[in-house]
């Protein structure tokens, strides 16, 4: 019931886990929580691992776009700044304009699936990271 022995059964037997082969996952990652920004040149982030809960092989990919002054969004500008990478990021670009700012969001993915960056309007309108 649990070919790869990592503790949870496949879900071809009722179980939990997507990927029974591998025993380094077993399923899709979730929203990412308590993403952290701090410092200035470089900005660091950090964000909650979700390794306990979906499988230590998760990785992550980070996007960012700029606010502008009327506090507009533009999702679909958004740009990869880290692909399959850890939780934390070291963001070296220089500083936005004035009246402007950065704005950060991450999902982690692993072999199950992809998680979300927040609402299904976030998830269509930003391209994947390559």
């Amino acid at each position: 019931l649990d070919a790869d022995g990592d503790g949870h059964r496949g879900s071809l037997c009722g179980g939990d886990d997507c990927n029974d082969n591998n025993p380094f996952v077993w399923s899709a990652p979730v929203a990412v929580t308590n993403l952290s920004v701090a410092g200035a040149d470089p900005t660091d982030l950090a964000w909650d691992s979700q390794g306990v809960l979906v499988g230590p092989e998760t990785v992550y990919d980070l996007v960012s776009g700029t606010i502008v002054s009327d506090g507009l969004v533009n999702f679909s500008a958004a740009a990869c700044v880290l692909e399959g990478g850890g939780t934390s990021f070291s963001d070296t670009r220089p500083d936005p304009a004035i009246g402007q700012a950065y704005w950060y969001l991450a999902r982690g993915e692993d072999r199950c699936g992809f998680g979300t960056y927040g609402t299904s309007q976030q998830d269509t309108s930003i391209s994947a990271c390559p």
